[in-house]
């Protein structure tokens, strides 16, 4: 049962990097378009450039989003297939998807209403997307990781 329970917590571990990776992308973006937009580096240009940098570097992040996402749910998976765990806990596995549903859920909704106040929806459109269809995402990688943790094939 511990093994179930590490495998069911992976994928709520990996919605959870996967937040803490666009919250933390968003807010040095904001802080660096904010430091642009403020001009003080306007006298010296090695910082403006800088500046200018970091603000594409972080464009380009959005493009990681979906690397991370798929990657942590991968990982997820792989620790699934090689658990071994009895069908006695399919059922409990089955009352732990709705939890785990709801709670993607709750971080898209919190992300999607963090971007009414925030600017940077329009420059980080993939993770937009990603975060939107978050509890769908997470929704496949339960059920494809549940076939997993029971496949009769293991060794």
């Amino acid at each position: 049962m511990a093994a179930m329970k590490k495998a069911q917590m992976e994928i709520g571990v990996a919605a959870i990097v996967t937040l803490v990776f666009v919250i933390m992308m968003f807010c040095i973006y904001t802080i660096l378009t904010a430091l642009q937009s403020s001009h003080i580096a306007d006298n010296y240009a090695v910082a403006n450039q800088t500046i200018n940098r970091g603000i594409t570097m972080f464009k380009n992040m959005d493009m990681a989003v979906p690397f991370v996402v798929f990657g942590l749910n991968i990982a997820s998976l792989l620790t699934m297939f090689f658990l071994s765990t009895s069908p006695i806990f399919f059922f409990l596995s089955l009352i732990v998807l709705p939890l785990s549903i709801f709670i993607n859920a709750a971080i898209s909704n919190a992300y999607m209403s963090s971007l009414a106040t925030m600017s940077v929806a329009s420059s980080f459109p993939i993770t937009t997307f990603f975060m939107q269809y978050l509890p769908l995402i997470m929704f496949g990688t339960d059920i494809l990781g549940i076939i997993l943790l029971y496949t009769i094939f293991k060794r």
